[in-house]
């Protein structure tokens, strides 16, 4: 906080349905500072002069929309569903699965000029990395900005994938990337891989 208004940021605490949130302002729309390992950021608002963040006891979401960040709070400080990859909420980290769950805003509403050609396609991802029984399961969620344009970013992936698989044909890697599936829902694309808990053991000793 301390380091945002040293650089002329206004930060504000605020409260809501009887939660901590905050909001940053800065009139210009870009800022630099210097975090506490002494690396130089930069930041860019985009065409939005205010960001609010919040913390709750299992997710962090971070939004330009003030609606997104009262619904946040309503909610006991979560979101659930496909709201974690609204276009509203900028980042969503979540700590309440066994290893990882996340969402972010890719957009170009927010600046977002990706040199990618997935990327450009792409207005929000989420991805959940959760224990099974016998490994873990990672899922990623990509939403495109049309069915079309999913199926457009489902080829490139899966294209690339398919290449990565046959290059690791021995190898363990190799194998995991055959486990991943690919599935289409008009706008949405859902990637699913598989892993085994012997995989894991095995790309860790060959690290």
């Amino acid at each position: 906080m301390s380091a945002l208004e040293r650089k002329g940021a206004e930060v504000s605490v605020l409260e809501g349905a009887g939660l901590t949130y905050y909001r940053v302002q800065k009139d210009e729309g870009t800022m630099t500072y210097t975090d506490e390992n002494g690396h130089v950021e930069d930041v860019d608002w985009g065409d939005h002069e205010e960001l609010y963040f919040s913390f709750g006891a299992t997710q962090t979401l971070v939004t330009k929309n003030l609606e997104m960040m009262q619904t946040f709070l309503d909610a006991g400080a979560y979101l659930g569903g496909f709201e974690v990859v609204d276009p509203e909420a900028l980042l969503v980290l979540q700590a309440d699965r066994a290893l990882m769950q996340g969402g972010a805003n890719t957009s170009g509403d927010i600046g977002g000029d990706w040199d990618s050609s997935v990327l450009k396609n792409v207005d929000a991802v989420a991805l959940v990395i959760a224990e099974e029984q016998d490994g873990v399961q990672i899922s990623a969620q990509l939403k495109a900005v049309s069915a079309e344009a999913a199926m457009s970013v489902r080829n490139i992936v899966e294209g690339l994938v398919a290449l990565k698989a046959l290059d690791q044909s021995e190898g363990t890697l190799g194998e995991i990337l055959r486990q991943v599936r690919f599935e289409n829902d008009g706008s949405v694309l859902n990637v699913n891989v598989p892993i085994a808990a012997e995989q894991i053991e095995a790309l860790r000793d060959n690290m």
